[in-house]
């Protein structure tokens, strides 16, 4: 659930998520799925 997520961990992810989606509008094709 929800309550045991690590904080850290979605803070982090929720950071990498906006660094691609700015990527993203920026032109660059590199998605999500492509780094992992």
């Amino acid at each position: 659930g929800r309550l045991e997520t690590d904080p850290q961990k979605d803070r982090l992810l929720f950071k990498y998520m906006c660094y691609e989606l700015e990527r993203l509008h920026n032109g660059e094709d590199v998605t999500f799925h492509d780094v992992i």
